[in-house]
């Protein structure tokens, strides 16, 4: 019997949407919150507090009590400068750089003497909110046209991520070469200013498209070069976002063992970071590659999990995606009734979320499961 799974499901955010999910999560500046995973002492735990207590040391002058904060810090270096700078602390912003210059290769530092002007990294940041917007929308040449009018500065990150979207849109556009010339452009000046986890994220973008050309060469080794890059950032959030794509991709290159440690590692990482749809993608994709494998226990179990995070986030959509992974292994442990009465709570919740396809797709999985009952 053939399962309709939602286009949303069948994947369950895998390929392509997991690893936009993954390039698309901002970073330093402009990024979510982020800590260190090795950080055992008590600081403070939010850019905010850090910047707080960063300004307090430079006010007393206190040194020591500045480098402490610096070596020990368990948020994202790059977010304490963001908040310092937004209460206009300049002085302060400065402190810091210098304090965690050997921490990160003097890169902060770099960045504060040599970026754009406020008005212009605003004008950067605009165009990168619209030149995503075009591209969402399927207009890539105007989305191209918006980036390259931008003239992005390659010491930002708005401009750094500009750039590397004009190379994606050159890509979709078949200029393979100049898109792979424009993300090794790219990729340099994030090594160059010791920015780790941009530059993990411009890997994934190098290996998508040497995927879209058919070619697998060269694939696995950037795949590692990108987690290595993503450790050094320190960032739990971003080792585990880059491990999730990392799994994905080592499937679809032949590797499913090296994809399930990927996936196992994604979920250890993310987990401790609450629900999110990031990990109930993570989940979703690790039970398909269990599912495939022939474990269909594991892949049980993981689903489940999967669904005890969408059910936390109270998103109708990943809830019915989660319901339909489960119903398809009890479909094929031929316990019908289970996967009758997930098909039907899927249905509904997708009904809810405004997704009449998806909806209906549940409906045939109905019906077939109600044949092969009268016919068992």
């Amino acid at each position: 019997m053939t399962t309709h799974r939602a286009s949303s499901v069948a994947g369950a955010v895998r390929g392509l949407a997991t690893l936009a999910v993954v390039l698309a999560a901002s970073l330093s500046p402009l990024g979510a919150e982020d800590e260190r995973p090795d950080a055992k002492d008590v600081r403070p735990k939010t850019s905010d507090a850090m910047a707080s207590a960063v300004a307090k040391a430079h006010e007393a002058k206190d040194a020591k009590r500045l480098q402490e904060l610096a070596t020990s810090r368990r948020v994202d270096a790059w977010m304490v400068l963001d908040r310092l700078r937004a209460r206009d602390l300049g002085p302060a912003a400065a402190a810091w750089a210098r304090a965690v210059a050997h921490d990160d290769g003097g890169a902060l530092q770099n960045y504060v003497t040599r970026r754009a002007d406020p008005a212009g990294e605003a004008a950067l940041r605009e165009a990168l909110t619209e030149g995503r917007r075009l591209m969402d929308t399927g207009r890539l040449k105007d989305a191209r046209a918006t980036f390259q009018a931008a003239e992005a500065d390659l010491t930002t990150i708005p401009g750094l991520l500009i750039s590397a979207d004009d190379a994606r849109m050159r890509g979709a556009l078949g200029e393979s070469e100049g898109a792979a010339a424009e993300l090794e452009r790219v990729l340099q000046a994030t090594r160059e200013l010791g920015w780790h986890a941009l530059a993990a994220r411009i890997l994934l973008y190098q290996v998508r498209g040497i995927k879209s050309s058919g070619r697998d060469a060269g694939v696995t080794e950037r795949l590692d070069a990108a987690l290595a890059a993503a450790r050094a950032s320190r960032s739990q959030r971003t080792i585990g976002s880059i491990q999730a794509a990392r799994g994905d991709m080592l499937a679809e290159v032949g590797r499913p063992k090296a994809s399930l440690a990927a996936l196992e590692d994604a979920e250890r990482l993310l987990r401790p970071l609450g629900p999110s749809r990031e990990l109930v993608g993570v989940l979703g994709s690790l039970g398909l590659r269990q599912e495939r494998s022939g474990n269909l226990e594991a892949a049980l179990a993981t689903y489940r999990r999967a669904q005890v995070v969408a059910t936390a986030l109270g998103a109708p959509s990943s809830q019915a995606d989660t319901l339909v992974n489960i119903a398809a292994v009890h479909t094929r442990r031929g316990e019908y009734g289970e996967a009758l009465t997930q098909f039907k709570q899927a249905r509904a919740l997708y009904a809810r979320a405004g997704n009449p396809s998806a909806a209906l797709g549940m409906l045939i999985n109905v019906a077939s499961i109600q044949q092969r009952q009268g016919l068992s």
